[in-house]
């Protein structure tokens, strides 16, 4: 059994130290996801996100809670609300664009919440793929952005590829090299996203560690520890497959960090600002959308009629599995473990937000 590092103790510490803080009495809560993604965006609205960027940031969370991804869920939002309080990020923020040649642009965040500038990088490579048949876009400086999952899925919606390799800057380093016991890496995410006849659309989005940091971080939540595969002798990250997973994490820092000029890991990591990179293509350029996906149909079903092992589950191809997610919704609502909802009051203090009825 792998022991605790130094960062899973000091995880495990202050979650010991925030149940001290919640009475016996306290238990799991239930909200409604309409009550929720209200609650949500008026908070961000408060500090200083215009209506429409506050309404997208508490889609994407309830969505991630819907999908069945709750560590990019509402355990996340005090984070959000907590970091622009603290100066961290900047919630009116957008976009910057720094230089444009067409197919290739490179452009700030300029701290704004790192959903709302991939939102707008996709936007933005949606419309340059349709135009110029590929679209590459280079982003450095913004906060973290959830679920590269959304963002693909929003290009494939309009039968355009993407392909996304994020990095945290040099910072955020939480997985250790293959045989290390330090971390000198971040999760280091990529995702893939293809349009498919209709949706779900064929999306791969993945941490190149064992599991996200936030799932880990999660677990600890509960007051589990986390299973020996997810890491090394001494309970630092390690990454997926050995030597693969690895390799492509050096992979997506070369291209998240050193690329776009948001910085790769370091001794000394000045940021955990989230940098990545967005190449696009749009299918019609190549061959006509409906030809495409009846060819990946085709490939997809061939794939997925097989005899099953002894007690092996559906064959379920990527993007699929939000489907799952959905069919797990609790009929009472969202839950709220009682950790979670004293992040929410803390983050919450001094706002004059009204909590959902069902909180109260």
């Amino acid at each position: 059994m792998a022991q605790f590092s130094m960062e899973i103790m000091r995880l495990t510490g202050s979650v010991l130290r925030e149940n001290q803080q919640i009475t016996k009495n306290e238990k799991n809560r239930f909200c409604p996801p309409d009550d929720m993604q209200l609650f949500i965006s008026s908070a961000f609205t408060h500090i200083g996100m215009p209506t429409g960027d506050a309404d997208f940031m508490a889609d994407v969370i309830i969505a991630s809670e819907l999908s069945g991804h709750e560590c990019h869920g509402v355990r996340r939002f005090p984070e959000y609300i907590s970091r622009a309080k603290e100066g961290f990020c900047n919630p009116s923020a957008k976009l910057k664009i720094e230089k444009d040649s067409g197919v290739i642009i490179v452009a700030d965040g300029q701290r704004a919440y790192g959903n709302i500038v991939m939102r707008d990088a996709t936007d933005i490579a949606i419309a340059r793929a349709k135009q110029h048949g590929v679209a590459i876009i280079a982003v450095k400086g913004c906060d973290s952005g959830g679920r590269l999952a959304d963002y693909c899925e929003r290009a494939a919606d309009v039968g355009v590829v993407t392909m996304f390799f994020a990095n945290e800057s040099g910072g955020g380093q939480q997985v250790s090299p293959p045989g290390g016991i330090e971390a000198r890496m971040s999760t280091n995410p990529l995702a893939f996203g293809i349009p498919r006849a209709a949706k779900p659309h064929l999306v791969l989005d993945m941490s190149t560690s064992t599991v996200a940091f936030g799932r880990l971080s999660e677990t600890i939540d509960r007051g589990e520890q986390p299973p020996a595969e997810w890491v090394n002798s001494v309970g630092v990250l390690r990454h997926f497959g050995g030597h693969k997973g690895f390799g492509l994490a050096i992979v997506v820092e070369a291209l998240a960090g050193a690329l776009t000029g948001g910085g790769t890991a370091n001794e000394n990591p000045e940021t955990e600002d989230q940098a990545f990179l967005l190449i696009s293509f749009d299918v019609e350029h190549f061959r006509g959308l409906n030809e495409f996906t009846a060819e990946l149909e085709r490939f997809l079903c061939h794939v997925k009629d097989v005899t099953l092992e002894e007690g092996a589950k559906n064959i379920r191809i990527p993007g699929e599995g939000s489907l799952d997610g959905n069919n797990r919704m609790d009929p009472r609502g969202i839950l709220l473990r009682p950790i979670v909802f004293q992040r929410i009051r803390q983050a919450m203090r001094g706002m004059p937000i009204r909590f959902p009825t069902s909180l109260q």
